[in-house]
C-alpha cells in the first residue's frame, strides 16, 4: 500500500513537470510567433516604405526637371530694365535647312517662323519650331510682278475665287500648328484687292491671322484683312537683303530704332547662317536698349 502511495505520488510529480515544460514549450512558441509576426511586418512595412519613398522621390526629382524646364523657358533672354520698344523678328523660308533652324531655336527670345509648304522639313520645321516655343505661320506663296513664282503650287491673279480658296487651304495645311501666314513673295497677288478678298475669306473661316510681308509698296493685303476682321499687322523691313553679317546687324539696329520711335516694328530675316549669327550676337545689345521681342502676333 505503502509503495503503491509513493508510485501515484511519483507519477504525479511528472505529469507536473510535463505539463510545465508543455506550457513552457507553448509559450515560447508563442513568444516566438509573435516575435516573427512583428519582425516580418516590420520588413514588409519596410520595404513598402522604401517603394513608396523611392517611387515618390522619382515623381519629386520628375517634377523638380519641368518645374526647372518650365523656369528656364519663362525666364528664356534677359529682359529690358524699361521697355522703350517691342520688335517682332519673322524668319522667312523655314522648311529646308534643319541645321540653321535648331540654331535659332537656342536663341533665348521669341521669334515667329514662317515655314514654307511642301518643303523637305516642313513638317520637322514646324514641329521642332513649336517644341522650342516659336509661334508658327505659313510663308504662303504668291504670284509675283514680272518673275516667275520660285513655286509650283501659288496663290496667282488668275484664279477664280474657288480656286483660290481651295489652293490656300491645301497651301495652310502643310504647315502643322500654324497661326496665321504670311506672303512668299506676291508682289502681284497681295495688290489685287480681288484675290485678297477671297484669301481674307480663308484666313476669316480658319481663325488665322495675316502678316503682309510688303513685298510691294502698294500691296492692299493689310487693309483687307482689317475690313474681312482678320488680325494683321506689316513687315517693316527686311534684314538680309545684304546677307553680311554685319550688314543683318546693322539692319537689326535699324528695327530697333524702328521699334523705339513707333513703339513696335516687324522685321523678316530668312533661315540662313549670317542671319543666325547676326541675331545670336545683337540680342543682348538691343536688350540692354530697351528692345523686348516678341511674337510677331503680338503686335497685331
Amino acid at each position: 500500500m505503502a509503495g503503491k502511495r509513493r508510485r501515484t505520488a511519483k507519477n504525479q510529480g511528472i505529469s507536473k513537470k510535463a505539463v510545465f515544460i508543455l506550457g513552457l514549450f507553448i509559450a515560447l512558441c508563442v513568444i516566438g510567433f509573435a516575435y516573427m509576426r512583428q519582425s516580418g511586418e516590420e520588413v514588409i512595412t519596410f520595404s513598402t516604405d522604401s517603394a513608396v519613398a523611392t517611387s515618390t522621390d522619382a515623381d519629386k526629382t520628375d517634377k523638380t526637371e519641368k518645374d526647372d524646364t518650365a523656369k528656364e523657358r519663362e525666364k528664356g533672354h534677359k529682359q529690358p530694365k524699361t521697355v522703350k520698344g517691342r520688335l517682332a523678328i519673322v524668319i522667312d523660308d523655314c522648311g529646308t535647312d534643319m541645321a540653321v533652324l535648331e540654331g535659332l531655336n537656342a536663341v533665348p527670345i521669341d521669334l515667329t517662323y514662317a515655314v514654307m509648304p511642301f518643303k523637305s522639313h516642313t513638317i520637322d520645321s514646324a514641329e521642332s519650331g513649336r517644341n522650342a516655343g516659336r509661334k508658327i505661320i505659313v510663308h504662303l506663296p504668291m504670284e509675283p510682278l514680272d518673275v516667275p513664282s520660285s513655286e509650283e503650287i501659288f496663290i496667282s491673279s488668275d484664279m477664280g475665287d474657288s480656286k483660290i480658296r481651295a489652293t490656300m487651304n491645301e497651301l495652310i495645311d502643310q504647315v502643322p500648328y500654324a497661326v496665321g501666314i504670311n506672303n512668299h513673295q506676291g508682289s502681284k497677288a497681295t495688290a489685287d484687292s480681288r484675290v485678297m478678298k477671297a484669301v481674307m475669306s480663308v484666313l476669316k473661316k480658319r481663325d488665322l491671322v495675316f502678316l503682309d510681308s510688303r513685298t510691294n509698296t502698294g500691296s492692299v493685303g493689310e487693309e483687307t484683312a482689317r475690313a474681312a476682321g482678320v488680325a494683321t499687322t506689316r513687315n517693316n523691313l527686311f534684314l538680309d537683303n545684304d546677307t553680311s553679317v554685319n550688314a543683318v546687324k546693322e539692319r537689326l539696329r535699324q528695327a530697333a530704332r524702328m521699334a523705339v520711335k513707333n513703339g513696335h516694328a516687324v522685321a523678316i530675316g530668312h533661315c540662313r547662317e549670317n542671319t543666325l549669327r547676326a541675331i545670336r550676337e545683337t540680342v543682348d545689345e538691343l536688350t540692354d536698349e530697351g528692345i523686348k521681342f516678341v511674337f510677331v502676333t503680338d503686335l497685331m
